[in-house]
């Protein structure tokens, strides 16, 4: 009847849900739920790296070839953390050298001769949604570092900086605020092919900030602290 077959229907769908809830636990390092596979994703940051850690991806000859430049990684928050460690702020970068694991991205801030994000590189799989979100955390970190460093130095201005993109990572950092240089000069290595531009970073922040959901805690923290330190800067010359 009509009553025994709902009674038999509610008890296949209880027996069920837990099975189901299981399956979805377990899919979220599955490349097919990319989605769900970068929600469960966290990242820390390791600002600045070592060289070292750099090569990992980059290789040791163009780890060690700017003197005067600064790396950062972003690794994977289940591989090591680094120890021991006086203090760590939650929201903080990790500042101290990880004792094991690869970096997923890293990304250079080259000062001088022109201050430039010369090399931006993952290990990911450009397929893989992560490795967007990898890439967009390195771009976040060296801005950050790129924002101390011209409340540090007289006559720098944020749009000094300038970066170098390839086909993949043009599109995330115009996510952050770049704008495509027109005509790029192709005589020089490594080749200018964005600026970085005040009012449009602000915009770009504060839309990825208004994307963010309630559990983005550390990710929210880190755009926070970035447009503080954007709405500090002086207004471009026109």
């Amino acid at each position: 009847n009509v009553q025994a077959t709902g009674m038999l229907m509610l008890s296949a769908f209880a027996a069920w849900t837990p099975l189901r809830n299981d399956y979805l636990a377990s899919s979220c390092s599955n490349s097919k739920c990319s989605r769900i596979h970068v929600a469960c994703m966290r990242f820390r940051a390791v600002v600045p790296c070592s060289a070292e850690i750099a090569a990992q991806i980059v290789g040791e000859e163009r780890s060690l070839a700017a003197k005067d430049a600064k790396w950062v990684a972003i690794m994977d928050a289940g591989s090591p953390s680094p120890k021991p460690l006086e203090y760590q702020d939650f929201f903080s970068p990790i500042t101290a050298t990880p004792l094991g694991g690869s970096p997923l991205a890293v990304g250079r801030l080259r000062v001088t001769p022109t201050p430039m994000l010369d090399t931006i590189m993952s290990l990911l799989p450009k397929e893989d949604a992560a490795c967007e979100k990898a890439i967009l955390s390195c771009i976040d970190q060296l801005l950050l570092l790129w924002l101390d460093h011209i409340t540090s130095e007289d006559g720098l201005h944020y749009e000094d900086l300038q970066a170098s993109a390839t086909l993949y990572t043009a599109s995330l950092l115009e996510k952050r605020g770049f704008l495509e240089i027109e005509k790029p000069d192709f005589s020089q290595r490594p080749i200018t092919s964005h600026s970085a531009r005040l009012p449009a970073a602000l915009i770009a922040f504060q839309f990825a900030a208004n994307k963010l959901e309630a559990g983005d805690i550390q990710e929210r923290a880190i755009f926070d602290k970035i447009l503080e330190k954007l709405r500090t800067q002086a207004s471009p010359s026109a």
